[in-house]
């Protein structure tokens, strides 16, 4: 998979310096599958700053100390603007069909970090019950959103049927 987009362009309000360089606008990167190493997509689909701390070196040039200079305002609308690119594609990995987990589906996988969607986790899970089967190696190399699409129906599987009765809109 080439990335053939443009980056996102976030203009900071108040500038970094770094030496005698000022950093007055990011360009940060498409974010693929290989970027949320130890990240869980639950968190970064709610804009955890903590989450999107830890990613933020890995798809821009900020230093990861640098991030803790931002200011508030200038966090808030990278977070925002980041978490556009975590919105779900509901259409899924085209021709990819996910079934539900088996117990034999989880071994060797913290059931707990799956159902927080840790990156990890689900790079275990997803080959196993996906048809065709999704490499681990292209899953490293899904956009966020497809991720996030994948994410979503593993988490819609988690759910016991009681609670997914708690969840449902009438």
């Amino acid at each position: 998979m080439t990335d053939t987009s443009q980056p996102l362009i976030v203009i900071l309000e108040t500038p970094l310096t770094r030496g005698d360089m000022t950093i007055a606008q990011l360009e940060i990167r498409d974010i693929f599958g290989r970027d949320c190493a130890g990240l869980s997509l639950a968190k970064m689909s709610v804009s955890n700053y903590d989450e999107f701390r830890a990613l933020l070196p890995r798809v821009c040039d900020l230093l990861e100390h640098e991030i803790d200079l931002l200011a508030s305002d200038d966090l808030v609308d990278i977070i925002t603007d980041m978490g556009e690119l975590a919105q779900i594609d509901d259409d899924g990995v085209e021709g990819i069909m996910l079934r539900k987990p088996l117990g034999g589906d989880l071994r060797n996988v913290s059931v707990a970090r799956l159902q927080h969607l840790y990156y990890e986790e689900l790079r275990a899970v997803v080959p196993r019950i996906s048809t065709p089967r999704l490499s681990e190696e292209a899953i490293d190399e899904l956009p966020l959103a497809k991720l996030m699409g994948l994410a979503a129906k593993v988490s819609d599987f988690l759910l016991s049927a009681r609670r997914r009765a708690e969840f449902r809109i009438e």
